[in-house]
């Protein structure tokens, strides 16, 4: 003899299509949140599990009352959704208008980083500038504490033709020596 089941209905989706244990007892519900349980263990979980579990043929009343208070919910929450929605317009306008803001500071970032390139090219032209100068300076200090002889042999090493620096003082001498080895 075929046994009789009862169906019950589960109000929570994310049991639909699911096995889950009741009182120690698998249930498994089909993709529309039904299952069939024997006739003992549905009256079981409908009162164990109410609002939860129910059955699916019971008719429910709708009081006169709950359509009263409904009305009322619903103008509740609409209020709520209107200031929901004024809340987000200023946030987005908010949002807009710091996005503004950073890109403008972006643009400026961009500016400044290109007259940074400027002075650091700028500044390595002049250390450069300045190096051969502080050459130059040394250079010329190493001289002004030679003699002339001194002078001369060093017109010499650089290999400065005889002609050049013959009869030359000292100071004229430094000069030679200074624009030959540029």
């Amino acid at each position: 003899m075929a046994k009789t089941l009862s169906k019950i209905k589960t109000t929570k989706g994310s049991n639909f299509g699911q096995t889950i244990n009741f009182l120690g007892v698998d249930v498994k519900f089909d993709r529309t949140g039904i299952a069939e349980v024997e006739p003992e263990l549905a009256n079981k979980l409908i009162a164990a599990y109410k609002g939860w579990i129910v059955d699916p043929e019971a008719v429910v009343e709708i009081k006169k009352s709950d359509a009263k208070n409904d009305s009322k919910q619903v103008e509740k929450l609409q209020i709520e959704l209107d200031k929901t929605k004024e809340k987000t317009t200023l946030r987005e306008s908010t949002i807009a208008s710091l996005e503004k803001e950073l890109k403008d500071w972006k643009e400026q970032l961009e500016v400044y980083k290109e007259k940074a390139e400027t002075a650091e090219q700028s500044l390595a032209d002049h250390k450069e500038v300045f190096t051969k100068i502080e050459s130059d300076l040394k250079l010329e200090v190493s001289l002004l504490r030679k003699n002339v002889a001194e002078l001369i042999e060093f017109c010499d090493q650089l290999e400065i033709p005889e002609a050049k620096y013959k009869g030359l003082s000292k100071d004229k001498l430094i000069e030679l020596i200074l624009a030959e080895s540029k």
